[in-house]
């Protein structure tokens, strides 16, 4: 672990794994496991004297891929909603209870003693700016 290596492209990759599993043409993005199967890297280089696949392996620790990809689907999904016209995530723009209020109503409802059943939220308060009170006003809710 920790070790730099410097790519095809001639960037910097940190923090690589070092491994002396045989990393074939075409094995490159593949899963480098441990013994338990479990994946803990993805194979990216050798570095060969002899231009074959015996050589020094390294692989992007799994935690850092991990890291990347979600980087990379939160960006998407925010080029997305601009491209949209949407602003954010979406919002209702109520006010539930917390659990202990909750609980509270639930016994009230149900008598006092048993649950009241079912799923879902008290609702508090709806703000007047949200989408949830302008239908409100529209008659549509």
């Amino acid at each position: 672990l920790g070790r730099s290596v410097v790519g095809v492209a001639g960037n910097e990759i940190r923090n690589c794994i070092q491994t002396d599993a045989a990393i074939n043409p075409g094995n490159s993005g593949g899963p480098l496991l441990n013994l338990n199967g479990e994946v803990v890297g993805v194979n990216t280089m050798i570095i060969s004297t002899s231009g074959s696949s015996a050589g020094i392996g390294f692989a992007v620790p799994g935690d850092n891929v991990k890291a990347s990809t979600d980087r990379i689907v939160e960006m998407d999904k925010e080029r997305r909603a601009k491209r949209s016209g949407r602003r954010g995530r979406g919002w209702l723009g109520v006010n539930v209870a917390t659990s202990s209020l909750e609980e509270s109503l639930k016994r009230r409802i149900s008598g006092g003693g048993g649950s009241a059943g079912g799923a879902g939220a008290f609702v508090i308060s709806i703000a007047s700016n949200s989408p949830l009170s302008r239908n409100k006003e529209d008659g549509s809710a």
